[in-house]
This record gives structure tokens, C-alpha cells and sequence, in this order.
């Protein structure tokens, strides 16, 4: 078995592939995408709550991210509701993740059905992950085995993907946050089993970003602020209602009545 129990890095993704494939002739990187930007930080879950709380300090890295809150404040209401699915330090089941997700979002004003999707290639394939990716749609993955024996029943959040050249074949890979180092490291799409992790989907939350950034604007400008209160509740009806483009409209637009049309 390749790097066995290793992680991988970021940067030894190279290498690691020219272990998979020494008889390679040509090894390079062909495609390369990372969804967040500085306002998303990898957390560890050692600072955090119980044992065995990957999945809430996932879910907190993609809320806390998406929303610019503090994550020990996201973290305290994704605890709260995993507490009422069973959550006591020993895992989280994975078909409750989706409801402390979507309940916890709904706890900071975002009434928005999550999405997941159940086994490899049925449920999800690696050109939703990229797609999703694509449209800055950040995902959180349960993983019962990665295939190398590093990543055994643990959540993790996915931030990008990477796609290598390996002679004529395509190597995906997936770039993630583990909950247990500081800097990104690199997951086997390929070693994963068909039965190997859930992974959950949260539409258009990084539409919401943007308007927690434009609340911020709002508080420092007189202008804003008032063009905010005419346009806030607009913004965030419409948003509930999964009119995410029109949400998105209200909040950067100038004419609300050119909006409503």
C-alpha cells in the first residue's frame, strides 16, 4: 500500500504520485482549484469540544468561513444540536450530519436545505466535487476508509481539487482541512472504496458570504446603511426561498425596483 498511514501534504502531492506510479514517464500537475480564500481557517479539533468531533469542527470551518463569525460561537450551536442527534464524544453518525447542519444554519438566519450524497459513483462522483468546487460551494466528507489506512471514520472539509497528468490518464485528487494539521493536505480520490465516505452538500452558501460581507459595509457607511435597511429583508426572503441570484441581486444592486422585476 502506497504511503501507508501517511498523510499527505499539500506540496509532497508529487511525490506521492511518483510512489503510486514509478514506471510513469511524465507526472504533472493539470489542474488546480482552492475555494477558500483568507477568511477560512483550518481549525483542529483538539481545540475544540469533545473527542471525535471532526464533523463539528467541519461544519464550523465551512460556517464560520461562509458567514465571518467567530468559530468557537459557530462551534457552541453545531455541538448543540449534534448533543440532541446522539453526539457524546465517540463520532457522529453521518446520516445525522445533514440535520445539524441544516439546523444550525437556520440558527444564523440561513433557512437552507443542505444536500448529500451516498457512495461513490452513485451518490457523488468526483465531477460534482469538482463542479460544486467550480461554483464556490465548499463540502464537508465523512470518510469510513481513504484506502491508505491515514483517514479511518473521520470527517474532513474539502477546499479544492487538484487534477494530474500521469502519462495519458487523469489523476483527481482532492484538497481538504483534516481537523488535525494547519495547512491543506491531499486526499486519494481514487483509493477511495465505493463505500468509502458521505459527502454533504450546501447550496449557494457562498452566496451568503457575500451578503455577511456586505453587512459588514453596511455598519460603516451611512449610505450603505441605509440602503441596506430598504434592501436586507428583500435580500434574505428571497435567499429562503432559493432564489439565491436574486438574493445575491438585492444586496449588490442599486434599484430595488429594477431588482423586484
Amino acid at each position: 500500500m502506497i504511503w501507508e498511514k501517511k498523510k499527505i501534504l499539500e506540496h509532497l502531492a508529487d511525490e506521492y504520485l511518483h510512489a503510486k506510479y514509478p514506471k510513469a514517464k511524465a507526472i504533472h500537475l493539470k489542474e488546480y482549484r482552492k475555494v477558500f480564500g483568507d477568511g477560512y481557517k483550518s481549525l483542529l479539533q483538539k481545540d475544540y469540544g469533545l473527542s471525535n468531533d471532526c464533523t463539528l469542527t467541519a461544519l464550523t470551518t465551512i460556517i464560520a468561513g461562509s458567514l465571518n463569525k467567530e468559530p468557537q460561537e459557530v462551534y457552541d450551536v453545531v455541538e448543540k444540536y449534534a448533543k440532541q442527534y446522539g453526539f457524546k464524544g465517540k463520532g457522529t453518525l453521518p446520516v445525522f450530519i445533514k440535520c445539524i447542519f441544516d439546523k444550525t444554519l437556520k440558527e444564523f438566519g440561513i433557512n437552507v436545505k443542505t444536500k448529500s450524497g451516498y457512495l461513490k459513483c452513485i451518490g457523488y462522483d468526483f465531477d460534482m466535487i469538482r463542479n460544486l468546487i467550480d461554483e464556490n460551494t465548499p463540502m464537508v466528507l465523512s470518510i469510513n476508509k481513504d484506502g491508505r489506512n491515514y483517514y479511518n471514520n473521520h470527517s474532513i472539509t474539502v477546499i479544492g481539487y487538484l487534477i494530474y497528468q500521469v502519462d495519458d490518464a487523469l489523476e483527481p485528487m482532492l484538497l481538504v482541512y483534516d481537523n488535525w494539521n494547519t495547512v491543506p493536505c491531499v486526499v486519494d480520490y481514487k483509493a477511495l472504496s465505493m463505500i468509502s465516505f458521505v459527502i454533504m452538500l450546501i447550496s449557494a452558501l457562498s452566496n451568503f458570504k457575500l451578503i455577511a460581507d456586505y453587512l459588514i459595509k453596511a455598519k460603516n457607511s451611512i449610505k450603505e446603511k441605509e440602503k441596506l435597511d430598504q434592501l436586507k429583508n428583500f435580500a434574505f426572503n428571497a435567499s429562503q426561498n432559493g432564489d439565491f441570484q436574486m438574493a445575491v441581486a438585492a444586496i449588490t444592486g442599486d434599484n430595488l425596483a429594477d431588482i423586484k422585476k
